[in-house]
């Protein structure tokens, strides 16, 4: 049954991290949209080859704000590159202290999520048809600033994001899914990932 369902977000009503990052927005998206106008904040997100083309085209950047776990960067970096992120991630975190201490009670007291990040598409971007590199995970995105012509389509569905509620999917599959950004302002979001084992506590159809 799990493998059908493209959207998941619809069943996290009960999920305490869930309804925390949708509770704490006016104060996240205040922290967030400063940060992205800081210069030298964002950077670019792995531009690694999917099916003998890049990932994405044109324009993505990123901020990350944990750790990072079974994602291409923890599988891929060199030892130089993890030092530095470990770097930009503290840098990050100072930048955003309240969405920082949302993050760091499930990642590290309650070891449920990783791989967060501030994510940034301007118009005209394009993020091609692909699966994560971790299928223990389920992806939420919280939205900071949205444009309806920005659409994401995971397996046969598509939609979009609304500021101030999340839209969660499986990034590691069995879906592909893949983003265009035909809008005309930026589309930024907070991207965290939530252990698949800890939302089973909660939804009923992730045993199926």
């Amino acid at each position: 049954m799990s493998k059908k369902i493209a959207f998941w977000d619809s069943y996290f009503e009960d999920v305490p991290v869930y309804n925390e990052l949708i509770e704490n927005y006016p104060v996240i998206k205040e922290e967030v949209l400063n940060f992205c106008e800081a210069p030298l904040s964002l950077f670019d997100y792995p531009r690694y080859q999917i099916d003998g083309r890049n990932l994405y085209e044109h324009y993505w950047k990123a901020a990350p704000l944990t750790k990072f776990e079974g994602e291409f960067m923890s599988s891929y970096a060199s030892e130089q590159e993890m030092a530095f992120l470990k770097v930009i991630i503290e840098n990050s975190r100072k930048k955003c202290p309240v969405t920082t201490g949302i993050l760091r009670k499930y990642e590290e007291e309650l070891d449920v999520l990783h791989n967060s990040f501030i994510s940034r598409l301007v118009p005209g971007s394009v993020i091609n048809p692909h699966t994560g590199w971790t299928d223990n995970y389920m992806r939420m995105h919280l939205g900071i600033s949205c444009d309806p012509g920005c659409r994401i389509t995971v397996g046969d569905q598509t939609r979009t994001w609304e500021d101030g509620k999340i839209l969660a999917f499986k990034d590691g599959g069995p879906l592909k899914h893949s983003v265009v950004h035909g809008g005309t302002k930026e589309r930024i979001i907070l991207s965290v990932d939530v252990k698949i084992d800890y939302l089973k506590r909660y939804v009923a159809e992730m045993h199926y």
